[in-house]
C-alpha cells in the first residue's frame, strides 16, 4: 500500500515520563475464583509480571491525523496514541497521510482528548481500550476537554461516554477531519501491558477494571431475582450457540432466557449482566459484559 511505502519516514517520538502517573502493579493469577476444565492455558501460568506505568500527559500545539494518530509539535507520532506500540500505528494505513500533514486542510479544537485508535469500533476494545482510559483523568479535566471519536462510530460509544462520565453531547466529536490541530491534548494511557513477557497477550490493570466495575454499579440496578440468560450470538457470522432449542429443553430446570446484546442499549447490557445469575456463552465481544456483572 502507499503507506507502507512511507513507514520508515516517520519519526516516533521517544519514551518520555508521564505528568500523572498512577499506581504500578505486579500482575499473578489467582486460581481461587474460578474452575478451568481442559488444558491449562499459557496465560494462566503467568507470574509476577510487571505491568507498565499508566496515567496521563499534556501536550501543547499538537496534530491529530485521521485514525486518532497524534504528533507532538516537532512533528514526532506520540506512539501512546497508537495502543503504545508501532505495530498499530502501521495497520492504520495512514503513514503517507503524516508524512504529507503540511498539505492536509485541517479543522482547529482549543482541548481535547482523543480516543480514535485502531480497535476504536470494536465494542470489547471500546470498553478496555478507550472507554477504560478516561477513568484514568480526572472529572475536573473532562468537563473541559472535548471528547473526539472514530468516524461514524457505533451507538453504544456516545452512549456510554454520556452514562458513564456525564459528558456533554455536544463535547462528543467525531474525527471527520483528515487532520486536527488541538491546541492543548491530554494523551491517556492505555491501561494494558503487552510485551515479550506476556507473550503478545494484553494484561490489562486490575485496579482499572475494579474501576469500571464500581462505576458500572451507580448507574444500574440490582433486581432480587437474577435470571439464567444465553447468549446467542444469533447474528454474528461465528461462535453462533446452533442448538439453543436444546439447551433450554435439556436444563428446564435452569429457566434460560435467550439474549441477543444487539437489541439493547449499553446501560441494559450492563444490567443484564449485573442481574444474571449464570452465563451461557461462546467466546465474543459482548462477555466484556462481565466487567460489569
Amino acid at each position: 500500500t502507499i503507506s507502507k511505502l512511507f513507514e520508515n519516514k516517520i519519526k516516533i517520538e521517544v519514551d518520555q515520563p508521564l505528568d500523572i502517573k498512577l499506581n504500578e502493579e505486579v500482575f499473578s493469577y489467582e486460581g481461587e475464583y474460578y474452575n478451568l476444565n481442559g488444558e491449562i492455558p499459557y496465560w494462566f501460568k503467568f507470574k509476577n509480571i510487571t505491568l507498565r506505568d499508566i496515567g496521563w500527559r499534556v501536550f501543547k500545539n499538537c496534530e491529530v491525523i485521521s485514525g486518532g494518530i497524534i504528533l507532538n509539535p516537532r512533528g514526532e507520532v506520540i506512539i501512546e496514541s497508537t495502543i503504545f506500540q508501532k505495530e498499530y500505528l502501521n495497520k492504520l494505513n495512514n503513514n503517507h497521510l503524516v508524512y504529507f500533514r503540511r498539505f492536509i486542510p485541517y479543522r482547529r479544537i482549543n482541548r481535547a482528548i482523543v480516543l480514535s485508535n485502531y480497535l476504536g469500533k470494536q465494542y470489547y476494545h471500546w470498553n478496555m481500550e478507550s472507554l477504560s482510559r478516561l477513568l484514568i483523568i480526572d472529572n475536573i479535566h473532562l468537563k473541559e476537554y472535548k471528547i473526539i471519536i472514530d468516524k461514524n462510530a457505533p451507538k453504544f460509544v456516545r452512549e456510554s461516554l454520556i452514562l458513564f462520565f456525564k459528558i456533554d453531547q455536544n463535547n462528543i466529536i467525531e474525527l471527520r477531519s483528515k487532520k486536527i490541530k488541538i491546541k492543548e491534548v491530554i494523551i491517556p494511557s492505555f491501561p494494558f501491558t503487552r510485551n515479550a513477557f506476556t507473550k503478545m497477550t494484553f494484561i490489562y490493570s486490575p485496579s482499572i477494571i475494579i474501576k469500571m466495575n464500581e462505576l458500572s454499579k451507580t448507574i444500574t440496578q440490582i433486581n432480587k431475582n437474577k435470571k439464567n440468560i444465553i447468549i446467542s450470538r444469533e447474528r454474528a457470522t461465528q461462535r453462533r450457540i446452533k442448538n439453543v432449542e436444546f439447551l433450554m429443553r435439556t436444563l428446564p430446570s435452569l429457566k434460560f432466557e435467550v439474549v441477543v446484546l444487539e437489541d439493547f442499549s449499553f446501560k441494559q447490557q450492563l444490567e443484564i449482566f449485573r442481574n444474571a445469575n449464570i452465563i451461557l456463552s461462546t467466546h465474543g465481544a459482548g462477555l466484556v459484559n462481565l466487567l460489569y456483572a
